[in-house]
C-alpha cells in the first residue's frame, strides 16, 4: 500500500516504481511486478535493479528466455554485474547447462569476490561441476528454454 501511494504521488518516480514491482512480486502477483517493470524501463531502459528484477520476476514464472534476456541486456551495458552473473549461472544450472552455469558464476567470483553473492557462487561452481561430469549437457534448443 506505501508503495503504491508513493507511485500515486510521483508516477515518474523509478524508486517507488521498482518498490511497487517488489511488493507485487513478494506478494505473489508476478504479472503485476512485470507490468510496472516494463513501464519503468520504457522510461529508464538502463535501469540496472529494474532489469535485474524483472529477469528475477520472469524466471520465477518460469519464462527462462525472456528472463535470460533481461539478465543479458544488463551484461551488455555491464558486463561484471554481480546479480546478472549470479542469476545467469542459475538459470543454466536450472536447465542442466552446468559448464555455463560454472562459467557465469566463476565471472562473478572473478570480479566481484566480495559481492554478497560470491559466496553463494562458490559452493554452487562446486555443485554445477560435480553435476557437469554427471550428466551431459542437453541439446540447445532455445524453444525449450521457456
Amino acid at each position: 500500500a506505501a508503495a503504491r501511494a508513493a507511485l500515486d504521488a510521483q508516477p515518474t518516480d523509478a524508486d517507488a516504481t521498482l518498490a511497487l514491482a517488489e511488493a507485487e512480486r513478494a506478494r505473489g502477483e508476478p504479472a503485476r511486478a512485470v507490468d510496472a517493470l516494463v513501464e519503468l524501463l520504457d522510461r529508464e531502459p538502463y535501469h540496472f535493479a529494474a532489469l535485474v528484477l524483472l529477469g528475477r520476476t520472469l524466471a520465477d514464472q518460469q519464462r527462462r528466455a525472456d528472463a535470460r534476456r533481461a539478465f543479458e541486456r544488463v551484461l551488455r551495458l555491464a558486463p561484471a554485474h554481480a546479480d546478472a552473473l549470479y542469476h545467469l549461472g542459475a538459470l543454466a544450472a536450472e536447465q542442466r547447462r552446468f559448464r555455463e552455469a560454472v562459467e557465469r558464476w566463476q565471472q562473478l567470483l572473478d570480479t566481484a569476490p566480495a559481492h554478497a553473492l560470491a559466496r553463494h557462487a562458490a559452493e554452487h561452481i562446486q555443485t554445477a561441476r560435480r553435476l557437469a561430469r554427471r550428466f551431459p549437457e542437453p541439446a540447445a534448443d532455445p524453444a525449450a528454454e521457456g
